[in-house]
């Protein structure tokens, strides 16, 4: 059987780019369909490609991803039914998948009643299972249209290694929604007792109290509020990563959303004994959702001035690129320290320290990426940092022309 014209090296390649497609996705059914578009893309590999997936046990499969040049055929592929990709009375409750075929070869019985392959003109084309585990959670389909090129061991071979980086993207997914799931229901039965607790120290504050019940209350108090954030940030970072995030997006003018932080930082800033300053230019504008910028810009400060020393300096700042607003975070740190594993945007000069917490971190790093924007860390030495040694957080976001 004459197989397509991809090569081995362009074979990998693929399948390495498919890999990164579908791992720096944060919207799993948008990776697919940038991956059945690479896949279509690639020379000599397919001119059609269709995910299936079936989301319950039970459920018939839906088609999740398609592409080809022609959108019209990807439309007729939405609406027909995909009856002989998945085989619903397999054994075991188990869906059995691994079809070849070609259309001129169908057998009469079939040509009497059209699959799926001849509604949609396919001339040749090789399905193979996702499996996750031992269950079959839908199918991958490769084939050939309007080239009539056959499809061979070599398609096959390359189907199975896409739908496996599918099948992994696909339990991601679910595994990060079961999660999210988990850690809404726990956010909010942890807050009745927080409730309690808040409620409890508000009654018993108040005049004549002894001041070191005062003094523990308010402790109480600060720690049950400081719980209370964690627990909406938790959530928060889980939304982001997971691009389940529900944005109010607006035109922002930069230094304004940066003065807005200055100040909420400076009164702690000044407890600690650190120099906070500040500069901003008027009319750069960007469009984004004000309270996650404003929360993402806090965390950074507020771990600056966490690792400069007392008698140090925090600069704050926001300046305009070629088509970008950065803005930049600078800390008097003598190191900034290892950041979380597999942030490959960031750079640092390695250490002990973080530069925030990890859900602090994480949930600036969800925040950039859901704004289409960037994020990096530089090494700054002497009057590049006002005098003071130190390091340098920036984050670019796209600018709003007017």
């Amino acid at each position: 059987m004459r197989v397509m014209g991809s090569t081995d090296a362009q074979r990998l390649e693929l399948l390495s780019h498919v890999i990164g497609l579908l791992a720096e996705s944060a919207d799993g059914e948008r990776g697919l369909e940038a991956m059945a578009q690479a896949v279509v893309a690639a020379p000599g590999v397919a001119d059609f490609c269709a995910v299936d997936l079936v989301d319950e046990p039970g459920l018939p499969p839906r088609l999740a991803a398609a592409a080809h040049p022609d959108a019209n055929l990807c439309d007729r592929a939405r609406r027909v039914r995909r009856r002989p990709i998945l085989d619903e009375a397999a054994p075991s409750g188990l869906m059995k998948v691994l079809r070849t075929g070609q259309a001129d070869v169908v057998p009469a019985c079939d040509r009497a009643r059209p699959g799926v392959e001849a509604e949609l003109g396919l001339s040749s084309w090789v399905v193979v299972p996702i499996r996750i585990g031992q269950v079959v959670a839908g199918a991958l389909t490769l084939a050939s249209v309007e080239s009539r090129r056959a499809m061979g061991d070599t398609e096959l071979a390359l189907a199975g290694a896409l739908a496996g980086a599918v099948a992994a993207a696909v339990e991601r997914a679910r595994l990060r929604s079961e999660r999210d799931e988990v850690l809404s229901v726990l956010s909010h039965d942890l807050r009745t007792p927080l409730g309690v607790i808040l409620l409890a120290v508000d009654l018993l504050s108040g005049d004549g109290m002894p001041e070191a019940v005062t003094r523990q209350l308010g402790r109480l108090e600060r720690a049950a509020k400081t719980m209370d954030r964690l627990l909406t940030d938790i959530v928060e970072a889980g939304r982001l990563e997971s691009g389940a995030m529900n944005a109010e997006v607006e035109a922002l003018d930069a230094g304004k959303v940066l003065e807005d932080a200055y100040e909420a930082a400076w009164a702690a800033a000044t407890d600690a004994g650190i120099e906070l300053e500040r500069s901003t230019r008027p009319g750069i504008r960007l469009r984004g959702d004000r309270a996650r910028l404003l929360r993402a810009l806090h965390y950074l400060i507020e771990g600056a001035v966490k690792r400069t020393p007392p008698g140090g300096r925090v600069t704050v700042s926001v300046d305009r690129g070629d088509d970008e607003m950065i803005w930049s975070i600078g800390d008097g740190a003598p190191d900034l320290g290892a950041v979380p594993d597999g942030k490959p945007e960031v750079g640092h000069g390695g250490g002990g320290r973080r530069p925030a917490s990890v859900l602090g971190w994480a949930l600036v790093r969800g925040v950039v990426r859901a704004h289409g924007g960037r994020m990096w860390i530089e090494r700054r030495a002497g009057a590049a940092l006002s005098g003071a040694s130190g390091n340098l957080v920036r984050i670019a976001l796209p600018l709003v022309d007017g």
